[in-house]
């Protein structure tokens, strides 16, 4: 039995060294280890053997495969490496030319409207001043008269960030008393 696993995996060795495709590698692995393949024809085998001796042919057998298996998984890596840089070196991209041009869009709808009204507030005289999403507890609740304990500081209505200090803006009046301040406004 060593003899003709030898014989075999020669065999292998001499006609996948001849092939030069995938397709032919793939269709020699699948006329040894298919069905109809001569190592399965040595696994239907197996049933007829003595007890003692299934273990010795079958550790074999189970040699036979993984040997069989690796001679055709190196050819398909060797063969696929080579298609690869094949198609690595016919393949070049020019940096130098000129990037494709990607059209720009335009602002939506809703900020058009917006940056209207706030024209037509600048042109009356008013500021239009845009503060952090993220604000003090100070800004957004202390200088707007809200103390502790109001409704609007619950946690259902208010998303508190860092602990009681910071939380996401719940109106625009915080921006109001920033402004204030920095105009010299005087904290109450």
């Amino acid at each position: 039995m060593i003899e003709e696993k030898e014989r075999m995996i020669n065999e292998a060795n001499e006609k996948i060294s001849s092939l030069s495709t995938l397709r032919e590698v793939n269709d020699l692995k699948v006329l040894y280890l298919g069905k109809k393949g001569p190592v399965n024809d040595l696994t239907s085998k197996l049933k007829d053997l003595p007890v003692e001796e299934k273990k010795s042919f079958g550790m074999m057998l189970n040699e036979l495969k993984t040997e069989l298996n690796s001679i055709f998984d190196t050819k398909i890596k060797e063969l696929e490496t080579k298609e690869l840089n094949k198609k690595l070196e016919s393949e070049q991209i020019d940096i130098t030319l000129p990037g494709t041009k990607i059209p720009s869009g335009s602002p939506s709808i809703l900020e058009k409207v917006i940056e209207d009204f706030e024209d037509v507030f600048m042109s009356m005289g008013y500021d239009v001043v845009d503060g952090p999403e993220i604000e003090e507890d100070r800004f957004n609740f202390e200088l707007l008269g809200l103390p502790k304990g109001h409704p609007a500081r619950d946690a259902q209505d208010t998303f508190y960030v860092k602990g009681d200090e910071m939380l996401m803006r719940s109106h625009t009046s915080p921006v109001q008393a920033r402004t204030r301040l920095v105009k010299g406004g005087k904290e109450p």
